[in-house]
């Protein structure tokens, strides 16, 4: 009978090792998946309820189920700091157990014993917080250190956090690569994607349109800050995002704009979809963005005409809001130049070759914001940059205003009333009829430059 009774033990005990280990491997998948299986309730003691995260994260509640299934987290050096010395964003970092709770728009973090003094903090992590008008509408967050009561946590994560907004100009690609996608990529280069980014003013299509760049930077999908009313604790949380300038990076030993641009090809290179087509009898392939409504070019079937006569192989971009980012990605990057009038549109030179030729047909009024915004940036990531600085007569607005008006005879009289009067007058007003047989010698250059380069590959 002891022999028998050993031997019903013996088999409840592989029995249950088998369930446990069978819990542990096909838990994550169902719970994460949001399927159900007839094994699942016997499992159902043995996970962290309630599991409302995507991510591999712990239930506080573990340790109550199991004292012994995991050992105690180790102390951390509790800090809360903020750089407010940048011009375009403030940061500040909190160290410890740090509690997101949604409910009260709070980050806190308690010191062991509250020996530490108390220290009260609030960001709006948006990068333009020079824009006090815009700044006001990103949600403010309540950082603290021993300044308030911390909740339990419901959820553990064991890799830090990033926040920042997805609000403000973000829906324009200049700004969300400017204003998002690159300060990103500095601020969270160091944690080589193990790090949780959380968003404020979160918005399902930015997400899916730069879903791409999005999980390159990150193993864990985003999360909205406001999701639900659980208390999350990080080890670390990073709130709002570092600039180094417009559509730029300072560089280091191991981040550059280059590696910025190293990423986008990982991001997009892979996913499945058409090749694009090979050039004709190995012609230099150009793409020309031309815009819609405002800064349209209203003589294109010449510029196209132009390019051909030259020696090009044209392709014609039309971007939109809606359009994939991979298509454009695709054209792009199979091109061996890029032409199009300043503005937002221009920001796709990030998806050029280093080496290829960026010509930038430069509006009145407009030659700064051009500099600055495209021209510098192309030269930094190593583009071949031509810029076209149109002559009046070439200008829609020589034919609204009368030939001595300042809009015309002196932009930066104009610049200089703000950016607001610049705006409206240069960017929302101006189109350009292209005088061909002066652009023909931008066009015939850029074209020498690639065949030549080519030829010394």
């Amino acid at each position: 009978m002891k022999e028998m009774e050993k031997g019903k033990h013996r088999s409840l005990l592989a029995f249950l090792v088998i369930l446990m280990a069978s819990c542990i491997l096909i838990a994550p998948f169902f719970i994460y998946g949001g399927s159900s299986s007839p094994i699942l309730p016997l499992c159902s003691h043995l996970t962290a309820e309630p599991v409302q995260s995507p991510l591999p994260a712990v239930s506080a509640k573990v340790e109550h189920q199991n004292e012994t299934s995991a050992p105690p987290p180790p102390r951390l050096e509790t800090s809360l700091t903020c750089d407010r010395s940048g011009f375009s964003s403030d940061v500040c970092v909190l160290r410890g157990v740090v509690h997101l709770n949604p409910s009260s728009s709070s980050v806190n973090l308690a010191s062991d014993g509250g020996s530490v003094p108390p220290q009260l903090e609030t960001i709006r992590p948006y990068t333009r917080k020079w824009d006090k008008r815009l700044t006001q509408s990103i949600k403010e967050l309540k950082l603290s250190l021993n300044g308030a009561d911390t909740k339990a946590c419901d959820v553990i994560y064991p890799v830090p956090a990033v926040i920042f907004s997805i609000g403000g100009f973000t829906g324009n690609i200049y700004h969300a690569f400017n204003d998002a996608l690159i300060p990103l990529f500095i601020t969270s280069h160091k944690f080589q994607r193990r790090v949780v980014f959380i968003i404020l003013e979160y918005q399902t299509w930015w997400l899916n349109k730069y879903k791409h760049i999005i999980s390159e930077l990150s193993d864990y999908p985003p999360v909205d800050f406001y999701r639900d009313n659980l208390t999350s604790c990080f080890p670390e949380v990073t709130v709002g995002l570092k600039v180094h300038g417009d559509l730029t990076i300072n560089p280091s030993p191991d981040l550059t704009v280059q590696s910025f641009r190293r990423m986008l090809d990982d991001a997009y290179r892979h996913v499945p979809g058409p090749l694009q087509p090979a050039a004709e009898n190995g012609k230099p392939k150009v793409v020309i963005i031309f815009r819609q409504g405002t800064r349209a070019v209203e003589n294109e079937q010449e510029v196209v005409q132009l390019c051909e006569s030259v020696g090009f192989q044209v392709e014609i971009l039309r971007p939109t809001i809606t359009m994939d980012m991979v298509e454009i990605y695709r054209v792009i990057n199979s091109s061996d130049a890029m032409i199009g009038v300043v503005g937002a549109a221009m920001t796709h030179l990030l998806f050029q070759k280093p080496g290829d030729v960026f010509i930038q047909v430069v509006l009145l009024g407009t030659r700064w914001a051009a500099e600055t915004s495209y021209g510098e940036p192309a030269k930094k990531m190593g583009l071949k940059y031509m810029p076209y600085t149109i002559k009046t007569e070439e200008s829609s607005l020589s034919r609204q205003y009368p030939k001595e008006d300042p809009v015309l005879t002196d932009p930066d009289s104009v610049n200089k009333k703000g950016w607001d009067v610049a705006a409206k007058v240069y960017l929302q007003q101006q189109a350009v009829s292209i005088d061909v047989n002066r652009f023909r010698k931008t066009v015939t250059n850029a074209y020498k430059y690639i065949v030549a380069r080519k030829r010394s590959i």
